[in-house]
């Protein structure tokens, strides 16, 4: 069966605004985006790894959401380029899908 791109209902969305306060930082050889919660003194309730969806671990939206988690739970969030880079590009929240015969570099790899 021939892989199929995702519907078009998962290809919508919109930008939160805010700024992100977590770094970015390289484990393992990946980028990755690190949330920690505040005044944490060195402890924390655990660790939450956030893989991201098709627009990347760049996305502010997904940026907050590990803000928020790491802020309001006491969690270490961490959130890898699993993309390589290679993710959608953010102006294609507003690009209606399937694209007929369109495929990403990343998504012949999976």
């Amino acid at each position: 069966m021939a892989p199929e791109l995702p519907s078009s209902c998962c290809m919508r969305g919109s930008l939160h605004t805010g700024n992100p306060t977590g770094t970015e930082e390289t484990i393992h050889n990946l980028p990755t985006y690190v949330a920690q919660p505040e005044n944490s003194n060195g402890t924390v309730n655990g660790t939450i790894v956030i893989i991201p969806d098709v627009f990347g671990w760049d996305l502010i939206n997904l940026r907050l959401l590990a803000d928020s988690y790491a802020k309001r739970g006491n969690f270490r969030v961490l959130m890898p380029d699993v993309h390589f880079g290679d993710a959608f590009a953010k102006d294609s929240l507003d690009v209606a899908f399937p694209l007929k015969g369109f495929e990403p570099p990343w998504y012949k790899r999976l």
